[in-house]
């Protein structure tokens, strides 16, 4: 299957997260989505990486962001 990128809002199915990964700090990403009239299984999480940043005082790391 070849590749795109399509700008389209999808919706997470229900309120189902993954609460084990919430335990180890990470996000709780839903199973399913909307879209397109249609619902869509998440399969597989192919990559993921944590991006961090130095506070005011430099003294500290923070987790900014999860990709």
């Amino acid at each position: 299957m070849k590749e795109r990128f399509v700008s389209e809002g999808l919706q997470p199915v229900g309120e189902g997260v993954d609460l084990a990964a919430m335990a180890r700090g990470e996000p709780g990403l839903p199973e399913a989505f909307h879209w397109r009239g249609g619902r869509l299984e998440v399969a597989q999480v192919l990559e993921s990486w944590k991006e961090t940043g130095s506070c005011k005082s430099g003294k500290e790391r923070y987790l900014r962001r999860h990709w």
